[in-house]
């Protein structure tokens, strides 16, 4: 029984570590072998496949205690308010004052500082423009009873209405993007301008050479960032992800649930 234990053990901590690593692949196979050490105790324990199975099978099955217990019931603001908003300290983000010189030094013009507040949750962002690119960066920190983190979007459009992001957001999306959405997800450890490299490649592969103007009045920057917020919602309505909850509140659908399930998934394999 001992020896079983070291084994359990070591499996453990490789697929630990394996999940360590920002390769795909490799942090596929540590998730694989989290499952496969679960489904080798319960087998060792009881000497049953089925109790195996059934063991690593609570994997993919515990999302839905939260998902069908607490966020089917969870209502969410149609529309965001948004607000210019004060810099979170340099105690609470140190990386913001970095992030931005990283920024200004490669040309990009401080625009506005925005944000919301909920009762548990707040979001900020520092949005800046770099006119001759036609590129908008912006620096997000999530603050929340769960989790605090930052991310940091770069983003370009197109006359055809076309929204092109390159982001290290370290979730996948709790929301169906619009078609007209598109997204390439980078390791959380690549710098603003590593991130910017990327988006250019992204879009010289996709064919994309003709973007349109990035507004840089702050005024105006205010009114996009709320029309996208909103377009998103209304995006979700329609296909069913959401449906109308309290006068301006939402509320996810059987089919939301059903969304955020797979992205859980997704997420968990490493899914990019």
């Amino acid at each position: 029984m001992f020896s079983d234990l070291l084994l359990f053990a070591g499996l453990i901590a490789l697929s630990l570590g394996l999940r360590s690593f920002h390769h795909p692949v490799i942090f596929r196979l540590g998730h694989l072998g989290l499952i496969g050490t679960t489904y080798l105790f319960g087998y060792r324990t009881s000497e049953r496949h089925s109790i195996g199975m059934l063991l690593a099978s609570l994997w993919v099955l515990f999302p839905w205690i939260d998902i069908l217990g607490r966020i089917r019931h969870v209502q969410i603001p149609s529309k965001r308010t948004l607000s210019s908003q004060p810099a979170p300290g340099a105690r609470t983000f140190p990386e913001l004052e970095e992030l931005t010189a990283e920024a200004e030094e490669e040309g990009f013009t401080q625009t506005e500082d925005l944000g919301w507040r909920g009762d548990d949750h707040r979001q900020f962002m520092r949005i800046l423009t770099h006119a001759q690119k036609r590129i908008q960066a912006t620096i997000h920190y999530v603050e929340s009873e769960e989790a605090e983190f930052f991310y940091v979007t770069v983003s370009s459009r197109t006359e055809k209405g076309d929204v092109w992001n390159t982001w290290n957001y370290p979730f996948l999306l709790s929301l169906k993007p619009a078609p007209t959405w598109h997204f390439q997800r980078v390791s959380g450890d690549l710098g603003l301008l590593q991130i910017l490299d990327s988006h250019e490649h992204w879009l010289t592969k996709k064919g994309v050479t003709s973007k349109a103007e990035i507004p840089s009045e702050p005024e105006a920057v205010h009114v996009l960032v709320e029309q996208d917020a909103a377009a998103l919602v209304s995006h979700n309505l329609k296909c069913g992800v959401l449906a109308h909850g309290d006068e301006g509140m939402v509320r996810y659908t059987l089919r939301g649930c059903w969304f955020l399930w797979t992205q859980f998934i997704r997420d968990l394999i490493g899914s990019r």
